[in-house]
């Protein structure tokens, strides 16, 4: 007996469908799986990058912009010097909350 397969729309899983009852509950967990699963392209857009450039040494705090506390951020250096993240808190609803190694530096935050 041939295996029919369904190509499920959004994320394009391949599953096989033989028809009994066991089967009907996989392709019901697949689907499910499939409605619910981010992929790239679900994300895309949620990110914010924020240019910053402390004026001076030590503690600052800038907004992000999100909308919502973000799940990571990523410091990119655009300068020589260092930029990090305060501990404990690293960012919340509104703002990221960096170090600057010196006056001067400049960086760019990815958040998500």
């Amino acid at each position: 007996m041939a295996i029919v397969r369904t190509v499920l729309p959004r994320h394009g899983i391949i599953e096989p469908q033989h028809g009994e009852a066991y089967e009907t509950d996989v392709d019901t967990n697949w689907q499910t799986i499939d409605a619910n699963l981010m992929s790239q392209s679900d994300v895309l857009g949620l990110e914010v990058t924020v240019s910053v450039a402390p004026a001076a040494a030590g503690n600052f705090t800038v907004a992000h912009g999100l909308g919502r506390a973000p799940q990571h951020a990523i410091v990119m250096m655009t300068s020589s010097g260092a930029i990090w993240f305060q501990s404990p808190t690293l960012f919340d609803g509104t703002n990221l909350y960096l170090v600057a190694s010196d006056a001067g530096v400049t960086a760019k935050v990815v958040v998500w």
